[in-house]
């Protein structure tokens, strides 16, 4: 098993999936997208379970519309 590194706090983790809406989640990406929403670019960051649920928290995405 490969032992991943929280870009955020730097600490190790081993590797997960975060359900977020009915769809699994252990990373986020930030991408640039052209006008026909294909993506140009992007970068990607590992986070771990905690850091990824205070973004899920912050960004309220598990909470009934």
């Amino acid at each position: 098993m490969k032992i991943r590194k929280c870009d955020r706090c730097k600490n190790p983790y081993d590797p997960y999936e975060m359900e977020i809406n009915n769809d699994c989640a252990n990373s986020l990406g930030i991408v640039n997208m052209d006008m026909r929403d294909n993506v140009c670019s992007g970068v990607y960051y590992d986070l771990c379970p905690n850091c990824m649920g205070d973004l899920v928290a912050w960004m309220k995405l598990n909470e009934e519309e």
